[in-house]
């Protein structure tokens, strides 16, 4: 469904009520004959919405300039706009943390000025993130919202390009009917109140899936007939690669090349990268059909080698930036302390030196030296109140950091409700011991079964959660891209990816063990059997009163030491109706408490499970969180902590 993540940037919106009427050469005049820098900032503005989807990386040095520009002028509407406008280019070119973050800033500006007309147009842009990362319901959410501010407030033109995006992440879903429902009703919408959000890929999109191909090239020319009369260059980009799906299916197979090279130019000029990636996947199915199985490969590899980039582009690049963000903040933090004991110990010493000179002066002297004490003292006061504030406010940029690097570690968690549809009688009690994580949980269906995981990566807090957004990533890699299925060799393979992606083969990286334990099971309900491989984390199986554990393989996924010794053992278990399935990290069982001030150790833990499985799981959350703390006590919690529990 990789058209439909493209069409999503059709449902990007501008910040500004509408766009210019004057062309970008009489905005470029204006610009130079302007003497005043709140107009310089309206039109590099203005030049920037007309710029968006023709030439984005003007646009986005337009943006840039009028972001610095209003942030000196302290236009809070202004830099909420230039934001917007950075966040749109950097989802154009693939980068969709990076459009994230700058779309929070500018719903946070919006928010702060009590814009509503601002805050649902960015409610919009989020929500068309976050359906390009697969998260609907957040996507859906975030559209039905600013639709009901669109409403309220009556822009029928941002109500209409959100009935647009949610129709988007319904054909994203594959629910054609909802689809269309939504589809129909923005038509309905348009005939009541004028506004004009073109329809016409997204009917196309649904017909090629249905196989209608005459009534999804209909809808693709007509998408493609408006996008070159308003040069939109994406726009076009999109309509030509669906026209080109569709001679693929039509199995004319030359007609589809052809499309797909009148699109790349305009790819690689704007650096449209996703679209890139839909280009060379789609050409090497071409090549391959006309069995002409050299020039696949050649696609082929141009698809996997963007592919990659494009991942590491959204994770590590991403990390490394919170990382260096996070240092550098701690590195500001230390050197604000040690000038504030400096000047405290200064100002000390003056006032030793001070009560010296006052012995041997007049007691008119010693007045006048104390009244000047006091003056010196209360602005001493002052620089070390100065000082304070900013040790302060370093501290707020350095947590209010770590908290948005937990809203995008949050992002890549299955919402535990999508596992209750799959598993009814489950839980997961995730308690991270600092605000982010280095334990997380996966979880995927492969058609009549389903895939779950719990990962614990090297350390916790914020180098954790590094590593939890590399092994998603390469968890999704080696089952969704490469189906890969079978445990073992889902844990061997994400081994081979981490090592390469870490590149610990170096002779700089050598001492590098970077990595993570993991539990995996392929759970077959059908057939009541359950595959399980693990790095160092086994599984329990809690039946009539007893627990059976499962033992894992005995080294790591990661790190240059077990590199010859990377194979995993798949185990197949069947289970009777009514067994419970316990999976888990290792933060729990090595918990320090008790009357003893010892680990829980796997003993007590099994037991912990047993009376679990015997009360059901209705209440199995609280009772793990109230014996977690009671064991715990005063001391403090050295571990994040995962525990999923389901009656199979």
């Amino acid at each position: 469904m990789r058209f439909v993540a493209l069409l999503l940037v059709a449902g990007l919106s501008l910040q500004v009520p509408a766009q210019s009427e004057r062309s970008v050469e009489e905005l470029y005049l204006e610009l130079n004959e302007s003497v005043s820098d709140t107009a310089s900032l309206r039109l590099q503005l203005e030049i920037s919405d007309q710029l968006l989807f023709s030439f984005p990386d003007s646009a986005l040095g337009h943006a840039e300039d009028a972001l610095s520009l209003a942030h000196e002028l302290e236009k809070p509407l202004y830099i909420a706009e230039a934001y917007n406008n950075i966040g749109i280019v950097a989802s154009l070119k693939g980068k969709n943390l990076t459009g994230l973050e700058n779309f929070q800033l500018a719903l946070d500006y919006f928010e702060k000025a009590q814009d509503r007309e601002g805050a649902s147009k960015i409610l919009n842009n989020l929500g068309a993130i976050y359906s390009y990362i697969e998260n609907y319901d957040e996507s859906i959410r975030h559209h039905q919202e600013g639709y009901a501010i669109d409403i309220e407030i009556q822009d029928y033109q941002g109500a209409a390009i959100c009935l647009y995006n949610i129709a988007l992440s319904y054909l994203s879903l594959e629910k054609y009917d909802s689809c269309m429902h939504y589809t129909h009703a923005l038509e309905r919408f348009q005939q009541l109140h004028g506004e004009a959000v073109n329809p016409s890929a997204i009917l196309g999109e649904v017909y090629l899936a249905k196989d209608m191909l005459d009534s999804a090239k209909f809808h693709m020319n007509a998408s493609l007939k408006g996008s070159l009369e308003e040069q939109d260059e994406m726009g076009a980009v999109q309509s030509y690669i669906g026209l080109a799906n569709i001679a693929f299916k039509e199995k004319s197979y030359n007609n589809g090349l052809a499309l797909l090279f009148s699109a790349e130019p305009s790819c690689e000029r704007n650096d449209f990268m996703d679209a890139l990636l839909s280009i060379h996947e789609l050409r090497a199915k071409m090549f391959e059909a006309q069995k002409e199985y050299e020039k696949a490969f050649i696609s082929s590899k141009a698809y996997l080698s963007l592919k990659d980039s494009l991942d590491r582009l959204n994770n590590v690049s991403r990390i490394n930036e919170l990382n260096a963000k996070y240092e550098s903040e701690k590195r500001e933090k230390e050197i604000a302390e040690k000038s504030a004991e400096l000047i405290q110990q200064r100002a000390s010493e003056a006032n030793q030196r001070k009560v010296f000179l006052i012995v041997g002066i007049s007691i008119m002297i010693v007045l006048l030296v104390l009244v000047w004490s006091i003056i010196k003292k209360r602005n001493t006061n002052r620089i070390l109140n100065q000082q304070n504030c900013e040790i302060n406010n370093q501290r707020r940029k350095i947590i209010s950091s770590i908290n948005y690097a937990r809203k995008i570690q949050n992002s890549i968690l299955i919402p535990e409700q999508q596992i209750r549809r799959f598993l009814p009688e489950s839980f997961v009690f995730f308690q991270p011991k600092d605000i982010v994580s280095g334990d997380f949980y996966w979880f995927t269906e492969i058609g009549d079964r389903f895939i779950l995981a719990t990962i614990d990566c090297t350390g916790h807090g914020v180098p954790g959660a590094f590593m939890s957004l590399i092994a998603n990533a390469k968890l999704n890699k080696v089952v969704n891209e490469k189906r890969i299925y079978d445990p073992g060799l889902i844990l061997s393979e994400v081994h081979h990816e981490i090592y390469r992606s870490l590149n610990q083969s170096s002779e700089e990286n050598d001492r590098s063990q970077d990595g993570m334990d993991m539990s995996l099971c392929v759970i077959d309900q059908k057939e009541r059997t359950i595959s399980f491989a693990g790095a160092q984390n086994g599984i329990v199986l809690v039946n009539k009163g007893t627990a059976h554990e499962v033992k894992a393989d005995n080294y790591s996924i990661g790190g240059h030491f077990f590199m010859k010794r990377a194979t995993f053992t798949t185990k197949t278990i069947p289970y009777h109706h009514g067994t419970y399935l316990y999976m888990f990290t290792d933060g729990f069982v090595d918990q320090f408490g008790g009357e003893e001030n010892k680990k829980l150790n796997k003993q007590r833990f099994n037991q912990m499970l047993i009376a679990l499985s015997e009360t059901g799981l209705g209440k199995a959350k609280a009772s793990m969180s109230e014996h977690f703390s009671a064991w715990k006590g005063d001391n403090e919690q050295i571990d994040d902590i995962l525990v999923i529990g389901a009656r199979l």
